[in-house]
C-alpha cells in the first residue's frame, strides 16, 4: 500500500460545487477548450478553481476494474471513505512507469492543461493528474502549493450522465488509446455503456472508433472469457492477474468462436484455462498451441482431446490412423477433468505432448484419417459440381488431379495385395459424371 500524504475530506455538495465553479467560470477570461463531441465538438470554458471544489470520478475508466473487484462503481457517493479509496488508486497509476504522470508533474512543478470537470466539479479527464497534484502539494507544500488551485475546462450543466460517458470513451477508450487504458478497463466500460447506461450502438461505434458493431460483441466476449478464465482459476475480479494477456484470450476467442460444435468448444476453452493457469511450466509459449492459434494439424481438435481420454483411461484406445469424434459421454468425463484447477498442470503438460507427438508424427497417428475426410470433401464438391459452370481447362485440370489421385491410390493398394482392384476407380467415377 502507498505511503499518502494528501486524505481526501468529504466534498462539498453538488450544488455548493457547482456555484462556486460558475463564479469561477463568469470572472474567467473567456478562454475555451473544444472537447471531441458526437459528430463535432463542444466549447468548454476554461477557469481556476480550487482543487477542494473537485470531486474523482467512480466510473474513472482508468481504475474501473479495481472498483468493479472492490464492488464501488455504478454509484458515485461523493464522500470521503469513497475519495480516500480512489485517491489511492490513481497515485498508483499516476507512478506507472508506462506513464509517469507523477513523476512529469513533479520534475516539471506546473500543470500543462486543464482538467475537464462537470459542472459540478465531477473530473471526467485528468482524475491522475489531481490526485497527482494533491499529493504533491501535500507532500511539499513550499515546492508545489500551486498545485492548489488548478485550471478546469467545465462541460455544460445540460450534458447528461450518458453524454459524460461518450465524451470519456472519446477522449480516452479508443483503440488507438488502450496503452493507456489496460484492455480491460477499456472492455469492462463497454460493457457498462451496453447494459447500464444503454448508450446506443452508433454511438458506441463512433466513440470507441469501431468499424463495425459487430467490433462491440468480439470485444465483450473477450471480456467475459477472461472473467470466466478467473473464476476457474478462484480468483474472480482480480484482473491484476491477467494484466499482460490481452493477446492471449483475443486468440482463444478468435479460435474458438471457428467452432459451431459446443461440446468441442467446451472442452477447449476448459483445456484453454488449464493452459493459462499452467503457462509457467511450459517449454514453450502459450501462442504455439491450440487454442491460442490454429489447430496444426486441424484433425487435433478431436484427436488431442479423445487421446486424452485414452490416457486418463476414459474410452478404449483407437486403431493408429482412426481420428474418432469426441462423443458427449467421453466428453462429459474429459469437462470434468478439465473443469478442475488442481488438474491444471497435468492437462496442461499432456495436451501440449500431444499436440508436438502430433505435429512431429501426423501421418502415422491420423494420416489415413486426414485422407479420408480430405475425401470425403471432394467427393462432395464433385457431386455437387454443375458441368455448366466448368471451364474446358477447369475440366481438364480436374481429370489431371484425379489421375494423380488414382494412380497413388494404386500404389497404396500395391503395399496391402489390391492394386488391381483399386486400377481404374477414379476413371469409373469421371465416366460416371
Amino acid at each position: 500500500m502507498l505511503e499518502l500524504q494528501y486524505h481526501p475530506p468529504a466534498p462539498p455538495p453538488a450544488e455548493e460545487r457547482r456555484g462556486a465553479i460558475a463564479e469561477a467560470v463568469a470572472a474567467a477570461s473567456g478562454h475555451t477548450q473544444h472537447v471531441v463531441y458526437r459528430d463535432g465538438y463542444l466549447e468548454a470554458p476554461i477557469a481556476t478553481v480550487d482543487t477542494g471544489l473537485l470531486v474523482y470520478r467512480a466510473d474513472n475508466g482508468r481504475i474501473f476494474s479495481e472498483m468493479v473487484a472492490r464492488g464501488q462503481t455504478r454509484q458515485q457517493r461523493d464522500d470521503a471513505e469513497e475519495q480516500e479509496l480512489i485517491h489511492e488508486l490513481l497515485v498508483a497509476k499516476a507512478k506507472e512507469p508506462d506513464g509517469p504522470i507523477f513523476a512529469e508533474l513533479e520534475q516539471r512543478g506546473i500543470q500543462t492543461e486543464p482538467l475537464l470537470v462537470t459542472a459540478t466539479g465531477v473530473v471526467v479527464n485528468g482524475n491522475r493528474r489531481l490526485a497527482s497534484m494533491r499529493e504533491l502539494a501535500a507532500v511539499d507544500r513550499a515546492k508545489f502549493g500551486g498545485f492548489d488551485a488548478v485550471s478546469v475546462a467545465v462541460l455544460d450543466a445540460s450534458l447528461s450522465a450518458r453524454d459524460i460517458e461518450y465524451i470519456e470513451a472519446a477522449l480516452q477508450l479508443a483503440p488507438d488509446l488502450k496503452l493507456d487504458y489496460s484492455w480491460i478497463n477499456r472492455r469492462l466500460k463497454l460493457r457498462d455503456h451496453v447494459d447500464h447506461l444503454g448508450l446506443p450502438t452508433e454511438e458506441i461505434v463512433a466513440a470507441y472508433r469501431f468499424e463495425a458493431a459487430e467490433d462491440i460483441d468480439r470485444e465483450l466476449a473477450q471480456l467475459a472469457l477472461a472473467e470466466d478464465y478467473l473464476r476457474y482459476a478462484g480468483t474472480p475480479g482480480d484482473f491484476e492477474a491477467i494484466a499482460s494477456l490481452e493477446d492471449i484470450f483475443v486468440a482463444m476467442h478468435r479460435e474458438l468462436s471457428a467452432f459451431e460444435n459446443r461440446l468441442i468448444v467446451d472442452l477447449w476453452t476448459r483445456a484453454g484455462f488449464a493452459l493459462i493457469h499452467a503457462r509457467e511450466t511450459l517449454d514453450a509459449p502459450l501462442e504455439r498451441y491450440f487454442p491460442f492459434s490454429r489447430p496444426a494439424p486441424f484433425e487435433y481438435v478431436h484427436w488431442g482431446m479423445r487421446s486424452l481420454g485414452e490416457e486418463k483411461g476414459y474410452v478404449e484406445e483407437q486403431q493408429a490412423g482412426e481420428n474418432k469424434p469426441v462423443d458427449r459421454p467421453l466428453g462429459d468425463k474429459l469437462l470434468r477433468f478439465l473443469g478442475e484447477i488442481a488438474n491444471a498442470e497435468e492437462a496442461a503438460a499432456r495436451l501440449t505432448r500431444l499436440a508436438n507427438r502430433l505435429r512431429a508424427d501426423a501421418d502415422t497417428e491420423i494420416g489415413a484419417a486426414q485422407l479420408i475426410m480430405y475425401l470425403k470433401k471432394a467427393k462432395q464438391n464433385l457431386v455437387r459440381l454443375d458441368r455448366d459452370h466448368v471451364t474446358g481447362p477447369q475440366l481438364n485440370e480436374i481429370r489431371a488431379e484425379l489421375a494423380a489421385i488414382e494412380n497413388g491410390f494404386a500404389n497404396l493398394g500395391e503395399k496391402a495385395g489390391q492394386g488391381d482392384e483399386n486400377r481404374g476407380i477414379v476413371s469409373r467415377l469421371l465416366r460416371s459424371r
